[in-house]
Order: structure tokens, then C-alpha cells, then sequence
């Protein structure tokens, strides 16, 4: 809230699965604002965000792109995966997350005979990152990037919220053994998480990896039944 209100872009960093869209949603919806996610990739390039031409009557028309479209609009923008982003890309981001007078700043596009894109004063950017060193084409971040926003740790649920958390997706199939079954995965997951901390391998368990490992065992599995 304190981000949104100042119009400060927010960064959440760390696990997958570990809350960082689902509270940009939240707090989408607290506001009543809408929402736009944008997945960055090596693939997005900055003409894929901000431009576009098309022929309408034999002419050469210049159309709006998602981050420019959106930008315009009261709206909340979440850059998902940001540091797997072009550095063409970042640099885009870079010119709009400096805060000026508690307001975005605007874009220049050359594209468009240097058009200047004004975004709407309600509109707001957050961005998600995952750990480079786990994630295949994500990269450390340039420091020139971070400066730009405010920075939240987000980390998995302990062991027993998780639990919760999973009970209450898979409520419509609770058997005993499910619920054992739920029990044995988030333990596992929280000793894996211990270990990677330790740097005693190299990759988890997200809450992801647990929920898909229960949708697979379609028949519930019972875990010990002596």
C-alpha cells in the first residue's frame, strides 16, 4: 500500500510460488483497479511492449502496444519475471521508474515521431524477480535497475501454513490419506528448502512442485496405513 500510494514501483523478490503475483492481485482488487500482467522472457522485445503499425485504407497507422496502452489507463501493470528481461527492455523500465513528483515519468517514443506518452496518474508499475542462480535465462540484477524500485523479500510459508494453504485447494478430495498425504510433501519440501539454504543442492521444492505432485496422484496414495 505504501508503494502504491507514493507511486513508487515495488519490487517482490524470490521463491516461485511463494505469493508475489497474488498479492499485486490483492491489492488490485483492495484499490478496485485493474490489472494487467506482462511475462518478460528473452524473447519480448521493446517494440512487442510499446508499438505496432498496421495498414488501414493504404496508410501506414501507428497502434498502441500493451505498455503503452496500459500506461494511459488507470491501471496496475505487474512485469513478471523482470530479470529475464533484453537490457533493451530494462532500459525501457528504466525510463519510466523514476520518480518524479510522486508520478511515472513519461515515455518518448521515437518510433512514433518522438510521441510522449503521459501515464495516467493512477497508473502503477510492480515487478516480480526469481533467483538467477535457480531459474534458467534470468540474470543478477544491474544495480541501476534496482535503485529505480523499492525492494520486499517475499519467502515460502512455514511449514504449517503451507499445509493449510494446500488442505484448502484439495478440500473437495479430503480423504485421510490426503491429508497424510499433504503432510509428508510439505515436510519433505520445508527439509529441501533447509538444504538448499545450506547450499547443499542446488534447486527446492516450491508450493507449485507440491500441488503439481498431488494432482498427479490422482488416487491419493495412502502414505502408512499401520
Amino acid at each position: 500500500n505504501t508503494a502504491y500510494d507514493i507511486c513508487q514501483p515495488l519490487l517482490l523478490l524470490w521463491p516461485t510460488w511463494s505469493g508475489k503475483t497474488t498479492i499485486i492481485k490483492e491489492l488490485a482488487k483492495s484499490k478496485n483497479q485493474k490489472m494487467m500482467r506482462i511475462n518478460l522472457n528473452w524473447e519480448i522485445t521493446k517494440e512487442d511492449l510499446v508499438w505496432s503499425k498496421t495498414i488501414i485504407n493504404w496508410d501506414v497507422v501507428w497502434q498502441d502496444w500493451p505498455l503503452t496502452t496500459w500506461l494511459k489507463e488507470w491501471m496496475i501493470i505487474l512485469l513478471d519475471e523482470i530479470n529475464a528481461a533484453l537490457p533493451e527492455v530494462l532500459l525501457l523500465i528504466q525510463s519510466l521508474t523514476e520518480a518524479k513528483d510522486w508520478e511515472l515519468w513519461e515515455l518518448r517514443l521515437n518510433e512514433n515521431l518522438w510521441e510522449l506518452i503521459t501515464p495516467h496518474k493512477n497508473a502503477r508499475i510492480f515487478a516480480t524477480w526469481n533467483p538467477w542462480s535457480e531459474y534458467i535465462w534470468t540474470k543478477d540484477f544491474n544495480p541501476a535497475t534496482l535503485s529505480r524500485f523499492l525492494i520486499m523479500n517475499i519467502d515460502y510459508l512455514d511449514k504449517y501454513k503451507e499445509f493449510l494453504l494446500l488442505k484448502e485447494k484439495f478440500k473437495s478430495s479430503l480423504s485421510i490419506d490426503l491429508i497424510r498425504y499433504i503432510e509428508t510433501l510439505t515436510r519433505l519440501s520445508h527439509d529441501l528448502r533447509e538444504m538448499k539454504h545450506k547450499d547443499e543442492i542446488m534447486y527446492s521444492c516450491s508450493t507449485r512442485d507440491i500441488e503439481q505432485a498431488l494432482l498427479l496422484n490422482t488416487k491419493w496414495i495412502p502414505i502408512d496405513k499401520s
